[in-house]
C-alpha cells in the first residue's frame, strides 16, 4: 500500500497479508518482481540512445547468462573455462564504459557524475576479483571469487540499467556517434585478448 497525502498512512494485517501473497510482488505468473521493474526496457529507448545503451545491456545478457552456467555445472573444467571468459567479458566490457561510455556522459548532470563516480568503485572492486580468478582458476578460491564477482556485477548491473541508463535517457544524451566508437573499441579489445 503506497501512503499519499490523505490517505490512511498503514496498511493493515490483512493488506499485508494479501500484499506479500500477491504474485506480481514474488516475481510469478510471468509478472516481474519489483526489483525486476527496474531496469530500462530495451524496446522503449529513444533511436538516438538505443545502439549504445542496447550493446551494454546485450553484454550485461550475456555475462548473466555464464553467471548461471557456472552455477549449473558441477564440472571443474567447465567452471575454470567459464569463469576465465566471464573474466575476459567483463574487462573488455568495462573498458570500453571507462574508455568512452562514461566520459561521454561526464558533465551532463551532477546526478549522473555521482553514478559515474559509484560505477568507477565497483568497476575497481571487480577488476581485483578478476585478477584473483585469473591469477589462480584452478585454485580453491574459484568458487568464492566467482560466485562474489557474480553477485557484484548483478547489482552494478541493476544499478547501471535501473538508475544511470534511466538517467541518460531523461536528459536525453546523444549516443550515436558513442556507439560507434564502442562498437570498434570492442572489435579492437577482442582481437588484441583472443
Amino acid at each position: 500500500m503506497t501512503c499519499r497525502p490523505g490517505r490512511h498512512a498503514r496498511a493493515t494485517a490483512p493488506d499485508a497479508v494479501r500484499a506479500r501473497n500477491l504474485p506480481a510482488l514474488r516475481g510469478e505468473a510471468g509478472v516481474p518482481a519489483p526489483h525486476q521493474e527496474r531496469t530500462v526496457d530495451k524496446s522503449k529507448i529513444p533511436a538516438d540512445q538505443a545502439e549504445a545503451l542496447g550493446a551494454l545491456m546485450d553484454d550485461h545478457r550475456a555475462v548473466k547468462k555464464q553467471f548461471k552456467a557456472f552455477k549449473d555445472t558441477e564440472d571443474r573444467d567447465e567452471k575454470e573455462s567459464i569463469a576465465l571468459d566471464v573474466c575476459h567479458q567483463l574487462t573488455v566490457h568495462a573498458t570500453i564504459e571507462e574508455e568512452i561510455f562514461y566520459p561521454a556522459l561526464r558533465g551532463v548532470s551532477e546526478e549522473i557524475d555521482d553514478m559515474l563516480d559509484e560505477a568507477q568503485v565497483e568497476h575497481q572492486v571487480a577488476k581485483d576479483l578478476i585478477a584473483a580468478i585469473e591469477e589462480d582458476p584452478a585454485g580453491d578460491m574459484l568458487e568464492a571469487n566467482f560466485t562474489v564477482l557474480s553477485e557484484y556485477v548483478s547489482h552494478h548491473v541493476e544499478e547501471e540499467e535501473g538508475e544511470l541508463f534511466k538517467n541518460v535517457i531523461k536528459e536525453k544524451v546523444e549516443l550515436r556517434d558513442v556507439a560507434q566508437t564502442m562498437a570498434a573499441r570492442k572489435e579492437e579489445l577482442m582481437r588484441e585478448t583472443a
